[in-house]
């Protein structure tokens, strides 16, 4: 695995290669953006050599039956996005399927529900309406379907928070630098509790459930989605896609 740092602005872009399990043939390179969004996609994580996260250990399974080898591009995600976008055969995940995204992709498969919530340290938030009641600061992910939602739904930038880095989300619900943090339960379960936070997180209703996708550039080959949405449907019927989970999220 070669890890090649690099820093931009405020941002630090991290390009990791792994070759998979590639067959005796040279195997087609993919760049794969995506983002530190733990436990579907990290930089690190506790459960082996080559692990990046559920979502992406499904895509890199996939990519090898397939026959192609993946090269994963961390990014601050709105520029990932963009980046995977513009780019020929660029595959990116995990990106929920909105109307503002439609259009900017090829949308290659479905690999997880996540659910979307409010999380505080006090009494829950469960609606819009009570948010907008009673929080005056709201963390929030920079480019995020969660951003969107919050636009959408009226919130103004006065309101929205976004974690800098050398800040961690965490903390700033932690020290109450925000009142709320909105995001997909799982990613806000597991940064809590990997933190080792003894104060308990409230969370309020499901506000919504999206699909996470694997998506393509729009220009890409439609060999290329064709092999990966054949080998994702294998890779979920076979089992593989549950067992992966598991070792993540345990028996969930």
């Amino acid at each position: 695995m070669e890890r090649i740092f690099r820093t931009g602005g405020l941002a630090i872009a991290v390009c990791i290669a792994w070759t998979g399990n590639a067959t005796a043939g040279r195997a087609e390179d993919l760049s794969l953006y995506t983002l530190d969004a733990p436990p579907m996609t990290m930089i690190e994580a506790p459960v082996g050599e080559h692990a990046h996260g559920f979502v992406a250990d499904i895509v890199v399974e996939a990519a090898r039956r397939a026959g192609y080898q993946t090269e994963f591009r961390f990014l601050p995600w709105k520029r990932g996005q963009e980046e995977a976008a513009a780019t020929e055969n660029a595959l990116i995940t995990p990106l929920a399927r909105t109307p503002e995204r439609e259009a900017a992709y090829t949308w290659i498969a479905p690999i997880y529900p996540l659910e979307r919530a409010f999380a505080t340290l006090d009494r829950p938030v469960d609606s819009f309406a009570d948010a907008k009641t009673r929080l005056n600061t709201i963390l929030v992910g920079r480019g995020s379907a969660q951003e969107a939602t919050l636009h959408g739904m009226g919130f103004d930038d006065g309101r929205l928070i976004h974690a800098e880095i050398g800040v961690s989300d965490v903390d700033m619900l932690r020290f109450g630098r925000v009142d709320a943090w909105f995001n997909s339960i799982i990613e806000t379960e597991w940064k809590w509790r990997r933190s080792g936070q003894a104060a308990p997180l409230v969370f309020g209703r499901v506000l919504y459930t999206d699909l996470i996708y694997l998506a393509c550039a729009k220009r890409c080959a439609p060999d290329l989605v064709r092999r990966l949405r054949v080998a994702l449907k294998t890779v979920d019927d076979d089992g593989t896609a549950r067992a992966i989970q598991r070792r993540y999220l345990g028996s969930t």
